[in-house]
């Protein structure tokens, strides 16, 4: 029971990703580890990037990473030195981007229960079987 609590968490991601967050340091405060190979998440990204080119988050690409296994169910973040997880990294991305009103209304107790349902649906019920891009070397 006690290791699902710290799955539910995002415990578990924080302590295995303590090295190859911690390497970026000297790099933007901010980063953001996405799965390239879904259609969704890159749509997603790509729209961000074009909008918000000096929006100060850097957008690592797992692809490029050499172990990609934990960041493969959630997008995982790093904002000023917090790590974030799934919802809360999409949160932290939008309220950096200036949205503030928009991340506060998710924030809201029954909004955020809701918000944090769809996107684990989606992450764990649905990306899986979503088709996969072709990530070139």
């Amino acid at each position: 029971m006690a290791a699902a609590n710290i799955f539910a968490s995002g415990q578990w991601i924080q302590a295995y990703l303590g090295r190859e967050m911690n390497q970026h340091k000297n790099e933007k405060k901010n980063r953001v580890y996405w799965d390239d190979a879904c259609y969704i998440c890159s749509f997603e990204v790509n729209v961000l990037k074009k909008q918000n080119p000096d929006c100060g988050i850097d957008f690592v690409k797992i692809s490029d990473l050499p172990e990609q296994a934990p960041f493969m169910q959630e997008m995982i973040g790093e904002f000023n030195g917090k790590r974030t997880s799934g919802p809360d990294t999409i949160r932290f991305i939008y309220e950096e981007l200036g949205h503030h009103k928009l991340v506060k209304f998710s924030r809201v107790p029954v909004i955020k229960q809701l918000f944090d349902l769809g996107y684990r649906l989606f992450a764990y019920g649905i990306r899986p079987f979503l088709p996969k891009r072709k990530i070139r070397p």
